[in-house]
C-alpha cells in the first residue's frame, strides 16, 4: 500500500515538473543582449525567448561557457545554413517562460590539412 501511494506521488510530481519546464531545439538566430532574449529557428518557425543573469550557457558536455566563449555566441550570426545547434531550456515564472539553460551543440572539426 506504502509503495503505491509513493509511486502515485512520484508520477504526480514527474507530470507538473513536466508542464513547468519545457526543452526546445533548433538552429540559433540571434541572441539580444540588451533586451535579453534569444531567437531560435525551430522547422520553420523563428521562437523568441527571454533569458536573465541567472540562465546558464552550457557547452554540449554541460561545461558552463566562460565569458570570451558567450562572447563569440553572442556575436555569432546566422548563416545560410542556419546557426549553430542549441537546445533552450526554459521554466515558467508567472506569465512568461524563462530560459534557465542553453545547450550549445558541439561545432564540427575542421579537417587538418
Amino acid at each position: 500500500m506504502f509503495r503505491r501511494i509513493v509511486a502515485s506521488i512520484a508520477v504526480v510530481f514527474v507530470g507538473v515538473i513536466g508542464l513547468i519546464a519545457a526543452e526546445v531545439k533548433g538552429k540559433l538566430v540571434k541572441i539580444d543582449d540588451t533586451a535579453k532574449t534569444i531567437t531560435i529557428k525551430v522547422e520553420e518557425d523563428e521562437k523568441t525567448f527571454t533569458y536573465n543573469s541567472d540562465t546558464k550557457f552550457v557547452s554540449a558536455k554541460g561545461k558552463e561557457l566562460n565569458e570570451e566563449a558567450k562572447k563569440k555566441l553572442f556575436e555569432a550570426k546566422a548563416s545560410k545554413k542556419g546557426g549553430r545547434e542549441v537546445t533552450v531550456i526554459t521554466e515558467k515564472k508567472g506569465e512568461k517562460d524563462i530560459v534557465t539553460e542553453v545547450k550549445v551543440a558541439a561545432g564540427k572539426k575542421k579537417d587538418a590539412k
